[in-house]
């Protein structure tokens, strides 16, 4: 009856392990439309203007007062308490990652000032932002994109590494036409497997919030081949 016993349990447990895991991705997905839905009313308070970072990798916190963390304070709907009180941290319950502060709570971040801790699971897409090279600045106005449906907005930040405590990841310059694969590069500053899979596979699996506010669960390979054909550049195919 033991060993019967034994082997049901080490029947289920695998099939428990995954559905909580699914259960955490798909609260996760809530996460990232409710930071969508709060940042369509932040635009329409501030006529199409899209919400900012403010959050540097592996360095100071300069401009803090623009990330976004900040700006949809007011229209967030399930704050989670970052330690700080007057920000979102929008914690997702995928995220084990070990630098989670204040300080001096949770690892130092690698190459960063020592008390910068991760405040944030969340960041944006650069080409949407401030942080994106100049001659993508355009990009900062709802009405200056062309598909919002196919365009990325939300991602999940790298767990550990220099980007942990970041607010926003460099996709420009994932897509390039030499060196490693775009999803390579991605998996250095995004949980490109939050969900599943081998970190830097084209097939791992995350959740990616859309700049028209629904969120999907997909595969890094599903957003991109190419710097012509990529979900996270507003001018390229998708």
């Amino acid at each position: 009856m033991i060993s019967i016993i034994s082997l049901l349990i080490g029947l289920l447990l695998p099939s428990l392990s995954h559905a909580r895991r699914s259960a955490r991705a798909v609260e996760c997905l809530s996460n990232i439309r409710q930071i969508e839905t709060a940042h369509w009313a932040y635009m329409t308070d501030h006529n199409g203007q899209m919400i900012d970072v403010g959050l540097s990798h592996g360095g100071v916190h300069e401009r803090e007062h623009l990330a976004w963390i900040k700006a949809l304070q007011d229209y967030y709907q399930n704050q989670q308490d970052s330690g700080r009180g007057d920000e979102v941290s929008a914690r997702s319950p995928l995220d084990d990652s070990p630098h989670w502060g204040p300080a001096p709570d949770g690892e130092p971040i690698p190459g960063a000032p020592a008390d910068q801790r991760r405040r944030t699971s969340y960041g944006l897409n650069d080409f949407l932002t401030s942080a994106a090279p100049l001659d993508s600045m355009r990009y900062r106005k709802l009405d200056r994109i062309n598909n919002p449906a196919n365009t990325v907005h939300i991602l999940i930040m790298a767990f550990r590494g220099e980007f942990a405590a970041s607010d926003h990841a460099h996709c420009t310059s994932w897509f390039r036409t030499s060196g490693p694969p775009a999803h390579v590069r991605a998996a250095t500053t995004v949980q490109t497997n939050a969900v599943g899979g081998e970190l830097g596979d084209a097939d791992a699996m995350s959740n990616w919030g859309f700049l028209d506010g629904h969120a999907e669960q997909l595969p890094f390979k599903k957003l991109g081949s190419s710097p012509g054909h990529n979900k996270f550049n507003p001018d390229a195919g998708p």
